[in-house]
């Protein structure tokens, strides 16, 4: 990629600190964002440490494991690289223990593993059931990946595994979308008591049943569509919380 059009890519990707606004959603629902100066600068710094690493990520292990050619498009492509941009994030946030929720072949487990996190993957499907699964008997040796087939959209299942949560530095949400799993389980997520800086990125935001839950949660965002995948990436921090202007603060 030439230089120019680094700088593009750079400058459309700071344009979206908080999220985009052209969706036809409420400005009063992202405008605590951009009314917070420390909030706001704490997100322009974010973007700006994570671009050069993105840039200088290589999912190695991820491309050796690809079974056909989506996958190694997939594992390869510079923008628009949904796995570049999580091994990114890891490397940024120096995170060591990943929580996955939505496991289906492996490869954003892989993509974890490669980036030297412990990582706990929820599906209520084993990833060993589909021919393109990335993922190997070895991998679960170790310690260093633990697949739990378990149902979380349920309120015992989920409570079961809190503690599980609450360490994660990193839980990457990628379930169904079929418009009743995040809308229950995303809001659960940022209402644990973290104790840590623990990030939660979002896959397909843009899609139709996850672009008004994506806006409507009160939590600072960044949207990093332009790096991750066209159906929308999002990253959000829960520990911002604090950092918000009160809803009636003009």
């Amino acid at each position: 990629m030439n230089s120019k059009l680094l700088v593009r890519v750079k400058a459309s990707i700071l344009r979206r600190v908080g999220s985009s606004l052209d969706r036809g959603h409420n400005w009063e629902r992202l405008s605590f964002q951009y009314a917070d100066y420390n909030l706001q600068k704490y997100l322009y710094e974010f973007i700006v440490k994570l671009f050069p690493i993105f840039i200088k990520t290589e999912n190695k292990l991820l491309i050796s494991r690809s079974r056909n050619a989506d996958q190694a498009r997939d594992s390869t492509s510079l923008l628009g690289n949904h796995y570049r941009l999580l091994f990114s994030l890891v490397k940024l946030v120096n995170a060591k223990k990943v929580v996955e929720i939505g496991t289906y072949t492996g490869m954003s487990a892989i993509t974890f593993l490669d980036a030297q996190c412990e990582v706990t993957s929820f599906d209520i499907l084993s990833p060993f059931q589909f021919k393109d699964c990335v993922i190997s008997d070895e991998d679960l040796q170790g310690g260093k990946l633990n697949l739990i087939i378990d149902n979380i959209y349920e309120d015992k299942i989920f409570d079961k595994y809190v503690q599980i949560f609450l360490d994660a530095d990193i839980i990457f949400l990628d379930g169904p979308k079929f418009g009743g799993f995040e809308q229950k389980v995303l809001p659960k997520i940022l209402n644990l008591n973290f104790k840590k800086n623990t990030i939660v990125v979002v896959d397909d935001i843009n899609m139709k049943y996850m672009k008004i839950l994506w806006y409507e949660l009160t939590c600072p965002r960044l949207d990093l569509t332009i790096l991750g995948h066209l159906s929308g990436s999002g990253v959000l921090f829960p520990y911002l919380r604090y950092l918000n202007v009160p809803a009636d603060n003009n």
